[in-house]
C-alpha cells in the first residue's frame, strides 16, 4: 500500500521539512485514506504524533511533536551509518 522504504506516517501534525533520511517518504493519517481507523486508534492508543516505519514494516519509533520527529530521524541515521 505505501511501498518500500522508510515512512514516517504523522497523525494531525504538520510535515518535519529537517527530517532527511535516504528514501524517507512522508506520509499522514489522512494521505492513507484508512477507512475502519486502525492506525489512527494505534497513534491514539500510543499517545503519538508520528512513528517512523522501518523498510521491513516494523516500527523504528514513535514521537509526540516535532522536535521529536527529527531526534526520531536523527537515532535512525546515526544506526545506519
Amino acid at each position: 500500500m505505501v511501498g518500500i522504504g522508510w515512512h514516517l506516517v504523522l497523525g494531525d501534525a504538520a510535515p518535519a521539512h529537517d527530517a532527511v533520511l535516504p528514501g524517507l517518504r512522508t506520509l499522514t493519517l489522512p494521505d492513507l485514506n484508512e477507512a475502519d481507523g486502525v492506525l489512527a486508534a494505534w497513534f491514539h492508543e500510543h499517545r503519538c504524533a508520528a512513528a517512523l516505519v522501518r523498510p521491513d514494516h516494523y516500527v523504528f519509533g514513535t514521537a509526540a511533536d516535532t522536535a521529536g520527529v527529527l531526534e526520531l530521524v536523527a537515532q535512525a541515521r546515526a544506526a545506519l551509518n
